[in-house]
């Protein structure tokens, strides 16, 4: 096979990927609210409340959180929402095989990603009650802007939705802020 060859055929396989992640996103951010059963959830909630292990088992708390995310349980919504701000402590040695992003470096914004539209009427929640400057704020709607990948005009017009519906001035003022930092939102720290 000569060299063009390979690079076609490596070209295909790059964009047969790709659209392989695009359509599994856009469905899993489509998909209805999945009801998990406690005794289900249960044993991975207890590891995300023991808040020590933040600190002593930052591995064992992502793994709990991805798992959560990957079975798209909508009953661990808000305490995902309670993990926005957990950070993933990559090591400082050595080169990383990848540069981690938001939803590897804060693992509860991928979660939720994962749950889809069930978890959006939560995030609007930080949204509306976080200054639009905390770390808090900006994971939530990068969460939100993540659900609709690929979409901006669709977040932008369900930041406007939401703003329409708050229930105070300074809520409104908070959504309409994320229509003026999605660029930011979506650069990775």
């Amino acid at each position: 096979m000569t060299k063009t060859a390979r690079w076609r055929v490596s070209q295909q396989a790059a964009a047969f990927f790709v659209a392989l992640w695009l359509t599994c996103s856009v469905t899993g951010a489509a998909q209805a609210e999945k009801r998990c059963g406690e005794e289900t959830i249960r044993p991975l909630l207890e590891v995300l409340h023991k808040t020590d292990l933040q600190q002593s088992d930052p591995v064992a708390v992502r793994t709990a959180i991805v798992e959560l995310g990957r079975m798209r349980c909508s009953d661990s919504i808000d305490d995902l929402i309670g993990l926005l701000t957990f950070r993933f402590p990559y090591p400082k040695k050595g080169e990383p095989l990848y540069r981690p992003n938001t939803s590897t470096r804060y693992p509860a914004t991928d979660a939720l990603l994962e749950i889809g539209k069930p978890a959006l009427p939560a995030l609007v929640k930080v949204i509306e009650t976080n200054d639009p400057g905390s770390l808090v704020s900006k994971n939530a709607r990068y969460a939100v802007r993540t659900i609709f990948t690929y979409r901006e005009k669709e977040a932008d017009e369900f930041f406007r939705q939401a703003a329409e519906k708050a229930d105070t001035p300074q809520a409104k003022e908070r959504l309409l802020k994320a229509l003026e930092t999605a660029a930011e939102d979506m650069r990775s720290d």
